[in-house]
């Protein structure tokens, strides 16, 4: 364990974590106000104003007041655009930035196997298999914290479901979104290192990452809460500042369980080399 915790912080500093997780924030803070400008456009679209409120409530559980105001703001101020342009604009927006940032993260990812990404245009599909699959995942997980109470207090009006099973699904919405996170940073991994690996449902390297991000996201949230205040300390640019140092950290978890996945790979394959190194041969031959 010492030895790995060891390898680990030689190679955040030898592949450069800090700075590649400043361009995965970098990208991915362009990515998420168009994202957020597209979800109310489709609000409106369909006629799901009242859903509005449903969104600004999953700001104020999932950001801290200061930055949660800020966002509420932002979104307020979207609302006024033009419906069809807005979905569209805010769609072409967030996957350019998404599919941006997914490069960097793959690049990173390749890095930390000592592999380059030069399968060109398979690996600029790959990058564009593994954007939409993050996309479709944020959108599954707004939806499912936005709308998704509606839908479900729809379905148990039309007495379809028993009122016990659509009360377990509101429940279990919050660990569906951890297993889409964990599951979109484990085909991150399989998929994005230019490296035959064999699928697995997970890795310790996606474990961490995925925890990590909870306990994060958490301790985030007490710093702005507690310790600063950042509306009150920059103004209209606090969102941007705060999304900023969140997505910086999320991207360098990202990285270093990628880091730890290749780190445990090669001890793997180094200590099969010695066993077999090490085996006592067979009789001579007669």
């Amino acid at each position: 364990m010492f030895n790995l915790l060891r390898d680990l912080i030689r190679n955040v500093s030898r592949d450069h974590l800090i700075d590649r997780a400043a361009a995965i924030a970098y990208f991915q803070l362009f990515a998420i106000f168009p994202l957020l400008m597209a979800v109310v456009g489709t609000l409106f679209l369909f006629d799901l104003q009242a859903q509005l409120t449903a969104v600004t409530r999953l700001i104020n559980d999932a950001f801290p007041p200061s930055l949660a105001r800020l966002l509420i703001s932002e979104l307020e101020h979207v609302a006024g655009v033009n419906r069809v342009g807005r979905i569209i604009v805010g769609l072409g927006v967030a996957l350019y930035a998404e599919q941006r940032a997914m490069n960097a993260t793959i690049r990173g990812v390749n890095t930390a196997w000592a592999t380059a990404e030069d399968r060109g245009l398979v690996g600029r599909f790959m990058g564009l298999v593994l954007t939409l699959f993050v996309l479709a995942a944020t959108a599954v997980a707004i939806t499912a914290l936005t709308v998704g109470g509606w839908i479900l207090v729809w379905v148990g009006d039309q007495a379809w479901l028993p009122e016990s099973t659509v009360t377990l699904v509101m429940v279990l919405r919050w660990p569906v979104i951890l297993f889409l996170a964990h599951a979109v940073i484990n085909l991150l991994y399989r998929l994005g290192a230019n490296t035959p690996l064999r699928m697995a449902w997970s890795t310790w390297g996606s474990l961490f990452a995925t925890a990590a991000w909870v306990v994060v996201s958490l301790g985030f949230q007490v710093y702005l809460e507690r310790i600063v205040d950042l509306g009150a300390t920059y103004g209209s640019l606090g969102t941007a500042i705060g999304l900023l140092l969140y997505f910086y950290l999320l991207g360098f978890l990202v990285l270093l369980g990628a880091e730890m996945d290749a780190l445990n790979h090669r001890r793997r394959r180094h200590s099969a080399s010695s066993g077999s190194a090490n085996s006592p041969a067979g009789p001579p031959p007669a």
